[in-house]
């Protein structure tokens, strides 16, 4: 890769004389030309320090002034582009966009940092597109940990090179963003081992002191995703879903674990808005942790998370216990229309699928077994793809080799179809339980593999 720094010192020197009369000691003043990116605004945030900025383009020109009383690595959007930028307080930075690169250009007191961040960005990515965590975590320990080592070496290596280009500060960071990775990588180990190898492994004593070693505690966690996904491994490692075999039961473990394993309030606060948002879209909405929602917006000093969960959760408003529950229609094999509201009269369980997803096909067992005992029962069952078009022919070979029962419907649009657009769908498999009335019983019903199925069917009657 090559290192782009000489060119811009000079120019970087000019800037420092002209800006160092008249600026404030906490201003950050931006401009630049980014009219190649097509978009007339853009966005700063950082959403663990309850920061964010908007700023209007003027015909593609950026001019503003913001004020920042530390050194901070915030998230820049402009349109459909993202970049890191690091800003620090009594500087000035100008930002351009080569369109023929496709990348973000940066002159000014801090391009060295901003062309650091971008460089060792492409550096990271590399050094997991060439040894992914999955895949190296398919060797036994001594093998796993020797590559480890080697994984993020040339990262490491151009980083020294920079140390004396860069400010202690971000150095510091980037240097904890390498460790970061390389320990998120160790914890997910034993986890991923199972995933690759279908098989256990036992630890050595050495490798668990090591990960108990971490510090998780340090707000540095948040800057960058290697922080985030370590801060996830370490709740994370120690709950096992096919035990659990409950959502809500799973969210609240996690969640629980989020006080035990930090004792920094903001990381508390980050992980717990984190695994709550993540249960509101991907296990089901709000069904089970309102009260887990009503503590955090009551103690949570965060408003941005605030706000930001707030609005997740408003979304799954209409799609609680008693609810209307949204029509929707798929295709059968034959080519008929089928809508849900054609099934009022009777119970529907709703399994949203695709032949692409493993968790959807280990269900398809426990789902045949449940549709044979419930066979005489005022229950329908209704399993709809969201397969993409171009996938309707592995889907009626599928249904077909796989003898699959119940009514068997094709969804126009995947994604964005009604059903998934319909019950705010961003995970599946994904159960749903609709009454006789036509009204929710859950928007995320328990899966056929879970005894807590059986529970909520007879408690509706069935």
């Amino acid at each position: 890769m090559k290192i782009r720094f000489n060119y811009i010192i000079q120019s970087s020197l000019l800037l420092l004389i002209v800006f160092t009369s008249c600026k404030n000691n906490n201003s950050v003043h931006l401009t630049g030309e980014l009219s190649a990116t097509e978009s007339n605004e853009v966005i700063l945030s950082n959403g663990f320090q309850n920061f964010i900025d908007t700023i209007e383009l003027n015909n593609g020109t950026l001019n503003h002034t913001l004020e920042l009383s530390q050194p901070e690595i915030l998230t820049m959007k402009v349109g459909k582009l993202s970049t890191q930028v690091y800003l620090t307080p009594g500087t000035n930075l100008v930002i351009g966009y080569d369109e023929n690169k496709k990348e973000f250009t940066f002159t000014g007191e801090t391009a060295l940092e901003n062309i650091a961040i971008s460089d060792f960005n492409r550096w990271m990515s590399d050094a997991e597109k060439s040894n992914p965590g999955i895949q190296i975590a398919a060797y036994g320990e001594h093998e796993f940990v020797e590559i480890l080592n080697k994984k993020f070496r040339k990262a490491q290596e151009y980083l020294e090179m920079q140390k004396q280009n860069i400010s202690p500060d971000l150095y510091e960071r980037l240097v904890k963003r390498v460790n970061q990775a390389s320990s998120m990588d160790m914890v997910r180990y034993p986890t991923y081992h199972k995933y690759a190898t279908m098989n256990e492994i036992e630890m050595t004593q050495g490798y668990h002191e090591q990960i108990n070693q971490l510090n998780v505690n340090d707000p540095d966690l948040l800057d960058f995703p290697e922080g985030v996904a370590l801060g996830r491994a370490m709740v994370e490692k120690d709950i096992d879903f096919e035990k659990i075999r409950s959502v809500p039961k799973y969210y609240q473990a996690l969640v629980d674990k989020v006080e035990e394993t930090f004792n920094n309030q903001e990381l508390k606060e980050y992980f717990t808005y984190s695994y709550l948002r993540d249960k509101i879209n991907y296990g089901g909405g709000i069904d089970e942790i309102e009260d887990q929602l009503s503590s955090f917006y009551s103690s949570a000093s965060n408003n941005y998370l605030v706000r930001t969960l707030k609005r997740e959760a408003d979304k799954w408003a209409d799609l609680t216990r008693g609810k209307e529950a949204p029509n929707f229609s798929g295709t059968t094999r034959e080519g008929e229309l089928v809508k849900l509201s054609d099934l009022k009269g009777k119970n529907v369980y709703i399994d949203v699928w695709a032949t692409w997803c493993g968790p959807c096909i280990r269900e398809i067992p426990s789902l045949k077994e449940v549709e044979h005992d419930y066979e005489d029962k005022n229950v329908e069952f209704v399993s709809i793809s969201i397969d993409a078009a171009k996938d309707y022919e592995k889907w009626e070979k599928f249904v077909e080799e796989k003898e699959l029962g119940g009514t068997q419907l094709f969804a126009a649009n995947d994604w964005k179809s009604e059903v998934a657009t319909s019950y705010n769908i961003r995970g599946i498999p994904r159960f749903i339980l609709i009454d006789e009335e036509g009204k929710i019983v859950r928007a995320d019903a328990p899966r056929p593999s879970s005894p807590e199925l059986r529970e909520l069917l007879s408690e509706i009657g069935i």
